[in-house]
Formats: structure tokens, sequence, C-alpha cells
């Protein structure tokens, strides 16, 4: 699959996440047409222990270093870029493969012709909440993982299709 421009910028700000929340790696992941897969890992200050090893709560001063404040801000930015882009080539009157006629979106059209997919700008464009799982060993992990790398090619027996 191909990134559209809205796919570019889900992209560029995921990759920006770990610089703007020392506490979050990110491994694997996936964007497509409909929604977005990831692996994120948060790490425990220095000075704080693993509550796998002990029963210790980590020493975090801030709600922001939560899974939730992670997907907060990034789907808040990505939001706000995307909309965006959308009001700017409105503006314009520019035609970069934005289509004003659906008021859906890809995030990364199956097919590299297709036409940009414009968002409605009174809509959300990501669903209220999200699905979290806890990876609790290695072999999960490596399930976990062959399932993002392989749910493009599982594409087109998704029911959203």
């Amino acid at each position: 699959m191909s990134l559209n421009a809205f796919g570019e910028i889900i992209e560029e700000e995921w990759r920006k996440t770990p610089r703007l929340r020392q506490n979050v790696a990110l491994h694997d992941y996936v964007i497509m047409p409909n929604h977005f897969h990831t692996i994120l890992q948060i790490l425990f200050p220095k000075n704080s222990k693993d509550p796998e090893e002990s029963s210790a709560q980590p020493a975090f001063k801030s709600p922001s270093h939560t899974v939730g404040a992670v997907v907060r801000g990034f789907k808040g930015i990505t939001t706000k870029k995307v909309k965006e882009l959308t009001r700017l080539t409105e503006s314009n009157g520019e035609d970069n493969g934005l289509d004003t006629g659906r008021g859906e979106w890809q995030f990364a059209p199956t097919r590299v012709h297709l036409p940009i997919e414009k968002i409605d700008l009174n809509q959300s464009i990501w669903q209220r909440n999200y699905y979290d799982i806890i990876i609790r060993n290695e072999k999960s992990y490596h399930r976990i993982s062959r399932y993002i790398k392989n749910n493009p090619k599982n594409w087109k027996e998704d029911e959203l299709y």
C-alpha cells in the first residue's frame, strides 16, 4: 500500500512520538485505509522498578505518560493537520487529489492512483476510543507483530474493504 497525503501526516506524526514523549518507544505499526495498528511501549523511569519485577508503582509525575495521553495527543495533532490540509486545498481552489464528494477518507489507498477522499470538517476523523492489549510475553509480542505486518495482505478480506 502507498500512503496518500493523509497517511503521510499520520506516519510523520507517529514517528515524532518518541521525540515528544521520552517515555515511549515505537515498535511495529501499519497505516491502513481506515485504521492504524501499532505496538507502543511505555518505558519506566530509570529510578523506578519494572512492575513485572515488583509490586512498586512507576514514579510517573504526570498523567501525560499514559497510553491514553499518547493516543489523545496523536489523534489531536493528526486531526488538526488533516483538517488544515483539507481547508488549505479548498481555499486555494486546488485539485491535489482531494475528492469533495463523499466526506470519507483513506489513510492509504490500495492503489496509488485512487483519489484522496476528503474529511468532513464537521466530523471526527478518528473513532472515539481505541483498543489496547497488554503484551505480557515474547510469544504474544511476536503474534501481534505478525498480525500488524500481515494486515495489508488481509485488507481485501476486511469487512470495510
